[in-house]
């Protein structure tokens, strides 16, 4: 899918606007198992797995080292200014990690920007654990990554699962949250 004003897949604005400029070797697009990127663990011959064979942007697939996307949350922290050079404007970095859900969703719901789970008023369902103070944001990968930034503390953290659904009794949102609240209690110790 091409982006009518540019004639650009998100991929190559993505790619050529932030992934170059940032000097990422270790993240990019692909639409085949990749032999030189780790697999996913998941189960044989599992139906839900499915590759996309798209870069263009309709069901394209992201990888991405834990290096890289510990920089990915550096680059939000700094507001997209890396090194005095203003990659993105920091108006949309502004919009990205700042709440835009709308008011007239359920509060127990999360509150999110674009792509990026915000932290504000309490909510039941949030990704985000409830020690985790407000204003910090966290973005969650398909195969159970997460990258949580806490901008009050200069911070970014990241876990990389690489697995493809979960077992059997697996709580996956008291997981996800207990990671923020792990990183929050190391803080305050």
């Amino acid at each position: 899918m091409k982006i009518n004003t540019t004639g650009k897949s998100v991929a190559e604005i993505v790619t050529n606007n932030v992934f170059k400029p940032l000097n990422f070797t270790e993240t990019g697009w692909y639409g085949e198992i990749n032999e030189k990127l780790v697999a996913v663990v998941r189960k044989p011959n599992d139906p839900n797995w499915t590759i996309s064979k798209s870069t263009n942007g309709d069901k394209m697939n992201m990888y991405v080292s834990s290096r890289e996307l510990a920089k990915w949350g550096y680059f939000h922290l700094k507001k997209g200014d890396i090194n005095g050079k203003q990659i993105v404007p920091n108006e949309i970095i502004d919009i990205a990690t700042t709440v835009q859900s709308p008011n007239s969703l359920d509060l127990e719901l999360p509150q999110n920007g674009y792509l990026w789970f915000v932290k504000d008023l309490p909510a039941k369902k949030s990704e985000i654990g409830e020690l985790v103070s407000k204003g910090c944001f966290q973005i969650l990968g398909y195969t159970g990554v997460t990258l949580l930034v806490i901008p009050q503390h200069n911070l970014m953290a990241v876990r990389a699962f690489n697995s493809f659904g979960s077992p059997k009794g697996f709580d996956y949102l008291a997981d996800v949250r207990e990671f923020g609240n792990t990183i929050m209690t190391c803080l305050m110790n």
